[in-house]
């Protein structure tokens, strides 16, 4: 269970079951044929002569260790929110982590791309991999000089949901949320990032050039981890638009 169930933070073993040291076996599988160093571990025993070592406790990483009659509902609350806290900062660490591997490569993988085209969408699949967003929609707008009449820029690029607008008008999106927020992208020249909608906006230094802006839906609000991996991503490939 727990090697297909990720999601399981705490785990409370007996010392003693099959054998003497099962609980310790158990504990030895999930830390290194498990590779799982998140999962927080407390052991339990009957007998108060049967507490670990602390050599034990740190080889195996165990995280607490309770005799049975002295687990009570005060001790138990406590324990359980101690080491809730911890798994959360430790998953936090973990998936940010992941996210960066996830950006460095997806970068790597953009910097052999040398067509526009096939750059951009390149892009767009790569942003789909970082934030996980394989239900949302993802596309990618040219722009020129276009602050007074935004809904005149071209999508060039496109996918999931609005794959079909490819050539299209932007304004045929029909979505009030993204339109206010790719204007205000364009006008402020800068990333826009507002509930299931976010966009990356690339603007070239020369006045008057063409500029890009990639526009993301997402099915759920993207977290602050997420924000944060788009903007590092963004700043990764910023050149790639204008080689």
């Amino acid at each position: 269970i727990i090697e297909q169930r990720l999601d399981i933070n705490i785990v409370f073993l007996d010392v003693v079951m099959e054998t003497d040291d099962a609980g310790l076996q158990l504990v030895n599988v999930i830390r290194h044929t498990l590779n799982n160093p998140i999962i927080r571990i407390i052991l339990l025993t009957g007998q108060p002569g049967q507490a670990p070592s602390r050599q034990v406790m740190e080889r195996y990483d165990i995280d607490d260790y309770w005799i049975k009659t002295e687990l009570r509902e005060d001790n138990l609350f406590n324990t359980l929110n101690g080491n809730l806290k911890t798994w959360r900062r430790m998953e936090e660490l973990r998936t940010a982590r992941e996210g960066m591997e996830n950006v460095v490569a997806a970068s790597q993988a953009i910097s052999r791309r040398h067509d526009a085209l096939q750059f951009s969408q390149t892009v767009l699949d790569e942003i789909d991999r970082i934030i996980g967003i394989s239900d949302g929609g993802i596309m990618s707008l040219e722009l020129d000089d276009l602050v007074s009449n935004p809904t005149r820029s071209e999508i060039i690029v496109a996918t999931g949901q609005f794959k079909y607008l490819i050539g299209q008008p932007i304004d045929v999106l029909n979505n009030d949320l993204m339109l206010r927020q790719i204007q205000r992208a364009i006008k402020y020249r800068k990333h826009q990032f507002h509930g299931y909608c976010s966009v990356l906006f690339f603007a070239h230094e020369q006045p008057e050039s063409i500029n890009y802006v990639i526009v993301v839906r997402s099915i759920v609000p993207l977290t602050e981890a997420d924000i944060h991996l788009l903007k590092v991503f963004g700043e990764n490939i910023f050149n790639g638009f204008f080689i």
